[in-house]
């Protein structure tokens, strides 16, 4: 059982705590100005810009999500895109060393035009400035379609609509790219090995959370297109929206009432992960299935605070890294994707279930917000996660978990 948290846990001075993560985390580099998602971060990371911005957004800094926002598309992979500015890291196997990175082909590049490097180095001992890194040896969905919800919310949350327009032909590519990704027809992203955010678990097929990142990326492209007038292709994405929610629940709903973890042609992985709380938040499922999915979820409770995944893996199954059962990837404490249960929770009309959500990852008022918790000792692991800091300020605000004002529950599907 988790440990007892803060119940007078200011949630004010909290996202004042969130802000200033944000603050330090953002800094001036050989590329420009980024956000890197913690000081051991040497670089800006795709996943980590369009999360965090969606928090950045809510603390009222929408200049700096818009600047972050043009930088990482502005590395957008496209048939001009030099593959000499690339290494694919290929860390697609649980044994790997440096020896499997290499150079892409041209043909190789042009497989992924529409999306993002994983990252792009501000330094590092073998790699310039400005060197785009793959993680495997294809671009990851997920950093793809974060990238699109955030441009939409900055859009939103601005009220300035300048940067929708300048992207909306990239926003249609990276759609087309997201579409080349289902290999089936059955409207669901196909992926490999490591190609989402739990990049040591080995998750591939059909990644239960890359299809809740596809739904609400659909969704927000859809509200990019009409803004920019074109009613074509924005009633395509609604369309193709709900083809997702209808796939998802009839290929990844366990019979026991939660998502599977993924889904491939001759596998199912039934381990509970946290991260498919996303798709309860994003409004993939009726109420009744959502809150059956989200106390199935409940049973993730460890001594130290809820697993990202359980049960845990033998560290041989995993890598590359290789953690123990309760740390890192494996049964870890990850605030960021708490957060998604907490918005889980309030999506269903249960605000208090999601605010003791978010105390549950605190003992103190805190100064920092960290990557991971260890769940065999409770020790935390890099503070000034900025990733965490824009994903629990996002879900603070929009779950209403910074204001008394009782909320009426959201409209969701039947």
């Amino acid at each position: 059982m988790t440990e007892p948290h803060m119940d007078d846990l200011d949630i004010g001075r909290l996202l004042g705590t969130l802000a200033s993560v944000i603050d330090r985390e953002t800094v001036e580099t050989r590329i420009g100005r980024i956000l890197m998602p913690g000081p051991t971060y040497l670089g800006i990371w795709a996943r980590d810009t369009g999360v965090a911005s969606l928090g950045i957004n809510r603390l009222g800094k929408t200049d700096l999500s818009g600047e972050l926002l043009r930088r990482y598309w502005s590395y957008q992979i496209t048939p001009q895109s030099d593959p000499a500015r690339f290494v694919f890291r290929n860390k697609r196997f649980a044994e790997w060393t440096e020896d499997f990175a290499y150079r892409p082909t041209r043909e190789e590049l042009l497989r992924e035009v529409g999306a993002f490097p994983t990252s792009v180095y501000i330094h590092t001992p073998e790699f310039p400035a400005g060197t785009r890194e793959i993680y495997t040896n294809r671009a990851d969905p997920d950093s793809c379609g974060w990238l699109i919800i955030a441009l939409q919310d900055h859009c939103v949350h601005s009220g300035d609509d300048t940067l929708v327009h300048e992207l909306a032909p990239a926003v249609s590519a990276a759609i087309a790219y997201l579409r080349s990704r289902d290999d089936d027809g059955d409207h669901l992203l196909e992926q490999g090995a490591n190609e989402d955010w739990a990049d040591t678990l080995l998750r591939r097929g059909k990644v239960a959370y890359t299809q809740a990142v596809w739904y609400h990326a659909l969704e927000a492209a859809s509200k990019i297109f009409a803004t920019v007038g074109d009613e074509e292709q924005s009633e395509a994405c609604r369309r193709e929206q709900e083809d997702v929610r209808l796939a998802a629940n009839r290929i990844l709903m366990t019979p026991e009432g939660y998502y599977a973890n993924y889904v491939e042609t001759t596998h199912v992985s039934l381990r509970r992960s946290l991260d498919t709380a996303l798709l309860v938040a994003f409004q993939m499922c009726g109420r009744e299935e959502g809150r059956r999915a989200m106390t199935i979820l409940d049973s993730l409770d460890g001594p130290f605070g809820t697993a990202v995944i359980e049960p845990g893996y033998f560290p041989d199954q995993i890598g590359p890294s290789k953690t123990a059962p309760g740390q890192y990837h494996n049964e870890g404490i990850w605030p960021w994707i708490t957060a998604y249960q907490a918005l889980g929770w309030a999506r269903i009309g249960e605000r208090q279930r999601a605010r003791d959500v978010i105390l549950s990852l605190f003992r103190t008022q805190p100064s920092t917000v960290h990557e991971w918790i260890d769940n065999l000792n409770g020790e935390a692991h890099h503070p000034d996660f900025a990733t965490a800091a824009g994903a629990l300020a996002w879900v603070i605000t929009e779950a209403g978990l910074d204001t008394e004002e009782p909320i009426e529950p959201p409209t969701i599907l039947s």
